[in-house]
């Protein structure tokens, strides 16, 4: 009896013990099923941020490629923009030199009608002109693209340039008109920057570059906003007016002289 007593105490513990195993192995399978879900979410961002970089790295490939493309052009570009610019530099050149001619020209025959006592017009046309200063129409409708003076150059750096007068970007076939009264003293063509003609009136002169066609001629008469020709268009589609203003040889600001 006492032996069957202590076996069946024995059984009771022993289904007691299974009981808390069985309940701890139930735990156990959530603690796993709850760990093989977080490495299943794991696995499945893994795969997700793996398949953002993949893409993000196929991305990069494709903008170092565009940027190889982007700095090839540029670097060509630069070249073109050089090249361009040492053009103007010398078509700029030729029209200072043109414009120091004339003014010499000019100077001599000041000094000629000076001593033959008809000297007295040109300085009327002068003090005329000096009278008109910030009244002045602007020989082109447009804006300013360039100023008068020094200036870093728009895409080139460490390169300055120097403009003796302001360029007037305005519409293809825009209509370009004398500023005030005068004589034409000159119409030349200069490569890379059109036509030119130089207008006197007396001690200044007012000079109009890039013109396609032109309505006048040396020697003629010119009245306030008279049409003396039209602007020319560049391969790129761009139209722009380089206006001077100089008093003899020295190039003055237009903007000060222009209406505003």
């Amino acid at each position: 009896f006492d032996q069957f007593a202590m076996r069946m105490k024995y059984m009771e513990q022993y289904s007691k013990a299974r009981k808390e195993q069985v309940r701890a192995i139930g735990l156990v399978q959530q603690l796993l099923k709850e760990q093989v879900r977080q490495i299943d979410s794991l696995r499945s961002e893994k795969t997700t941020l793996l398949d953002d970089e993949i893409k993000e790295n196929n991305q990069l490939t494709s903008l170092k490629k565009k940027q190889k493309t982007i700095v090839q052009s540029l670097e060509k570009e630069e070249k073109n923009l050089r090249k361009e610019l040492a053009e103007t530099k010398k078509a700029v050149a030729k029209l200072d030199k043109l414009i120091a001619e004339i003014v010499r020209e000019e100077m001599e025959r000041a000094a000629r009608e000076a001593r033959a006592g008809l000297s007295a017009a040109a300085s009327l046309t002068s003090a005329s002109f000096e009278g008109n200063k910030k009244k002045f129409a602007w020989p082109a409708n447009g804006f300013i693209s360039q100023k008068y003076g020094r200036q870093r150059h728009p895409v080139l750096t460490k390169v300055e340039t120097w403009n003796d007068g302001v360029n007037i970007q305005t519409k293809e076939g825009e209509k370009v008109k004398s500023i005030f009264q005068g004589e034409v003293r000159r119409v030349a063509f200069i490569p890379a920057i059109g036509t030119s003609v130089i207008i006197n009136h007396g001690e200044y002169f007012s000079v109009y570059a890039g013109l396609k066609d032109v309505y006048v001629k040396s020697g003629q008469k010119v009245t306030s906003n008279q049409e003396i020709g039209s602007v020319m268009t560049n391969g790129e589609g761009i139209s722009e007016l380089r206006f001077q203003i100089r008093k003899n040889i020295v190039a003055l600001d237009p903007e000060e002289w222009l209406r505003k």
